[in-house]
This record gives structure tokens, sequence and C-alpha cells, in this order.
């Protein structure tokens, strides 16, 4: 099998081979505006779950490490929330 990759080219894969593995780790943080009805984590999800895509979250950018965790924080809190990336940090 053959992978494309733009910044690699075309990789062999063997199939069933375990390719994940740890590269590092980075804190992350969910944070609100003190004037926001959330004040805990658990509000963001009961609201997230009582009304799907009411819940904004913003990120560096489409694929950063922010956007992907928020994405797996939904997939397995069963919520939809709405991504809006950002160029680079200094916006949020």
């Amino acid at each position: 099998m053959k992978l494309a990759l733009p910044a690699l080219g075309v990789m062999g894969l063997i199939v069933g081979a375990d390719l994940g593995g740890l590269i590092g780790t980075a804190p992350n943080v969910l944070a609100t505006h003190p004037g926001r009805r959330f004040k805990t984590f658990a509000d963001v999800i009961a609201t997230a779950k009582a009304k799907p895509d009411s819940v904004s979250y913003g990120s560096v950018g489409n694929g950063s490490l922010g956007h992907l965790t928020m994405v797996l924080l939904s997939q397995r809190a069963g919520v939809k929330m709405v991504h809006v990336p950002y160029r680079g940090g200094v916006r949020l």
C-alpha cells in the first residue's frame, strides 16, 4: 500500500503495522471569559449536549494541537462544537 503525504512524498506502508507512537506531550487549557455562563467544564459539556453547535472554540488553526484535542474531546463526550480557526495564536 502507498501513502501520499505532500511533505514526505510517497511512502510504502506495511499493512497491519502499528504506525502510532508517542512523540511528545503538551498542556492544553480550556478558558472562557468570566462573563460567560460557563463556570465549570461540566457546564460546557452539558450545554454542548443540550444544544449541538451552540458552543464554539478557537484554536491557532486547522489541524493544530488545540483543534485536534477539541475534536477528540467532542467525539469522546458525544457533542458537536463549532471550531473557529485563527492564523496563529495572537487573536486568541
